[in-house]
């Protein structure tokens, strides 16, 4: 177990208790009504305050925020880009709730892990954990990588769209830019089409092709996946 990580006996109230689906319940619930009141629950909390800090996590933000910032216009939007396997993609950063370190994903028995990875702990609320990767047809890699003096870590994306939220990993996150829609490159003709539909069109962000996903299109493509 990392540092950073809550015991696996701390995260009880998502199985069984108050926010959890077993038949079995706390015996604590008894006593305490509800999680929140518990030992237990407040121990886990004060250890994700105390957590040590992942490495290279200051450095990456500190790129982020001493960046020079770009002249805004009236009509210009600001969106967060990120990795996945060796392609590069954004959503607008109103659409942002969190990034979030590498978290354990526990499996969903029975089912396969194409669309949908497991379910995931964040910020003591049980979510599902997507693979945008699969939905974009993008192979997604394990190995960590190192540039120079700096580390390239891995994240947990938290977006909600229409009010719902979504949890998926990106292999990079590169940070905020802003744009005017003049700038969007045509999405090329070679791009599979049910993966051209969620896009906006492409952008050149420091010599990277950048492809803006359209969050709602891609909400509605999570949904009518998870229905069939």
């Amino acid at each position: 177990m990392s540092e950073t990580e809550i015991p696996v006996k701390a995260s009880c109230w998502s199985t069984i208790g108050v926010w959890g689906n077993r038949a079995q319940r706390c015996e604590k619930l008894k006593d305490v009504i509800h999680c929140r009141n518990c030992s237990t629950y407040w121990d886990a909390g004060r250890q994700v305050l105390e957590k040590r800090i992942p490495d290279g996590y200051i450095e990456q933000w500190t790129r982020v925020i001493s960046a020079n910032p770009e002249p805004v216009s009236k009509t210009s939007r600001s969106i967060i880009y990120f990795r996945i396997g060796e392609e590069w993609f954004s959503l607008s950063t109103r659409n942002f709730i969190e990034v979030s370190q590498l978290k354990s994903v526990h499996n969903i028995p029975h089912r396969s892990r194409n669309l949908i990875i497991g379910v995931i702990n964040i910020g003591g609320s049980v979510r599902l954990c997507f693979s945008l990767g699969f939905l974009l047809g993008v192979t997604q890699t394990d190995e960590h990588k190192r540039v120079g003096p700096r580390g390239i870590y891995k994240r947990y994306l938290v977006v909600q769209i229409d009010k719902k939220d979504y949890v998926f990993p990106v292999d990079e996150v590169g940070g905020v830019h802003r744009y005017d829609p003049e700038d969007l490159i045509q999405v090329p003709a070679t791009v599979e089409a049910e993966k051209a539909q969620l896009l906006l069109g492409i952008l050149d962000i420091d010599g990277k092709n950048v492809a803006c996903i359209d969050a709602y299109r891609l909400a509605h493509a999570f949904e009518a996946m998870l229905g069939e």
